[in-house]
């Protein structure tokens, strides 16, 4: 993405052991970054990269999940298929005549959220509710669809202890 941004419509990142630097370059291609907590040394990747990609307000959605460590959760694995196949969707006309139309029409790389998380609460509202627009800049998260707001708002199964 950070190479050849040109080249990328959509982008996940899951449990990231390295990450480039977010860049202005990346603001036509949405992403989602997950991270496990219980793995300290990728989670604090991801959350320095969410910062930078904040910052420059870049289309990318993240979500932590606390009962995880180096292993990618079947939640997040759930939302990433909603998330391209959305993306698939949106995009393949464009890609097939080739993808420098997103240049000429940049509209047509991004669609608006339909919904915002927050990052706190891990719950979502439509994007024009009070509830959205009273999440705190740090803590919302843009959602395309309900399909990926109802993933990304999935609370995390927990394994009970058979001890």
């Amino acid at each position: 993405l950070s190479w050849k941004p040109e080249l990328v419509t959509a982008w996940i990142s899951h449990i990231p052991g390295v990450m480039d630097e977010a860049n202005p370059r990346m603001k036509d291609a949405p992403g989602i970054v997950t991270a496990g907590e219980g793995d300290d040394g990728r989670y604090q990747v991801g959350t320095r990269f969410m910062e930078q990609a904040r910052k420059l307000h870049l289309p990318v959605i993240w979500r932590s999940y606390a009962n995880a460590g180096h292993e990618v959760p079947g939640e997040a694995v759930e939302m990433s298929k909603a998330f391209f196949t959305f993306h698939h969707e949106r995009t393949k006309d464009i890609l097939w005549r080739g993808r420098s139309r997103f240049a000429s029409n940049p509209d047509a790389a991004l669609t608006k959220p339909r919904f915002i998380g927050d990052a706190q609460e891990w719950k979502y509202f439509p994007m024009e509710s009070d509830e959205a627009k009273a999440i705190s800049e740090e803590h919302r998260v843009e959602l395309p669809t309900e399909e990926i707001a109802r993933f990304w708002a999935e609370r995390e199964v927990v394994a009970e202890s058979t001890e």
